[in-house]
């Protein structure tokens, strides 16, 4: 016996796929199974080996854009990421135009008064005013201390004199002297001697009258010298003069002096310069020796001038 079944199926095949959509075709088959029933159905056997795939099959056309589905589910933030290098400044853009002025707010409370600065600098002085009309003259103040003495000056003329006899026999003796201040003797100064004596004594031995510059009494050097060897008792007088030639330290004076004792005789002399230092104190002084222990001159006056140059 023979059977016919008719099945009829549905196939389907995707034509095309495109990232969110997909079309798809379907056509009906028609199978035409026919068996033979020969008798009971034995059972059934085992099933066959599966054949071989077959090559696939051409892609088919896309199909219609599916509705959107839902938005899914937000994931897990990720980690931020490093800070990117800065980028360069941008111009500055033009400045806007200044708005308008507000107005003035009202004032505010006064603060408290600060501290007082620091004294400005004094102003220059204005010019002098008018002489105010004078005032009356006020008591005489009490006499101030006097003051201390200055020092002496250098004395002119006369700078010393006997104010009393002095009798000198055969020893050196200082008629009379006058100590010069430093540097007051200058060039051109003279000291001049004269003196009045009577005489004891009838020996011939010379008398010497000197004139002496020096540190020391009796012993300066002598810068005029005279020796008398008369014998007359009569009144004798004396003169001598002494003049600076030069100052300093080797400063030097030159001598002349004379004496007469009688109408007509005299005795005379000159000395040959000597060495005086005139910027020290000096001593300046006449000095005597009758010659011999038996005369004895008495000088009853006599002075020493200085004579300005």
């Amino acid at each position: 016996m023979s059977t016919t079944i008719e099945v009829t199926d549905t196939v389907t095949t995707v034509v095309e796929v495109n990232d969110s959509t997909a079309t798809i075709e379907t056509t009906d088959v028609v199978t035409e199974i026919s068996s033979q029933v020969t008798g009971i159905q034995g059972i059934q056997g085992a099933t066959g080996a599966t054949g071989a795939t077959g090559a696939t099959g051409a892609t088919g056309s896309t199909g219609p854009t599916g509705p959107t589905g839902p938005t899914g589910a937000a994931g897990t933030p990720g980690t931020t990421g490093a800070t990117g290098p800065q980028g360069i400044q941008g111009i500055q853009g033009i400045q806007g135009l200044q708005g308008d002025i507000g107005p003035t707010g009202s004032q505010g409370i006064q603060g408290i008064q600060g501290p007082t600065g620091a004294t400005g600098a004094t102003g220059a002085t204005g010019p002098t005013g008018p002489q105010g009309t004078t005032g009356e003259t006020g008591a005489t103040g009490a006499t101030g201390a006097t003051g201390a003495t200055g020092a002496t000056g250098p004395s002119i003329g006369t700078v010393a004199r006997r104010t009393s006899n002095i009798a000198i026999a055969n020893t050196e003796t200082v008629i009379l002297s006058y100590t010069a201040p430093a540097n007051s003797i200058v060039l051109g100064d003279v000291f001049r001697f004269t003196g009045y004596a009577t005489r004891s004594g009838t020996t011939s031995a010379g008398a010497i009258l000197r004139i002496r510059i020096g540190a020391n009494t009796l012993t300066g050097n002598i810068a005029s010298t005279l020796t008398v060897t008369s014998t007359t008792t009569n009144v004798y007088r004396f003169e001598a003069l002494v003049t600076c030639r030069s100052t300093g330290a080797s400063g030097t004076v030159v001598g002349a002096s004379m004496s007469n004792y009688a109408i007509g005789t005299a005795a005379q002399s000159e000395t040959s310069a000597v060495t005086v230092n005139t910027t020290t104190s000096r001593i300046v002084e006449a000095t005597f020796i009758s010659g011999n222990s038996g005369n004895t001159f008495t000088f009853e006056t006599a002075t020493l001038e200085k004579l300005p140059a």
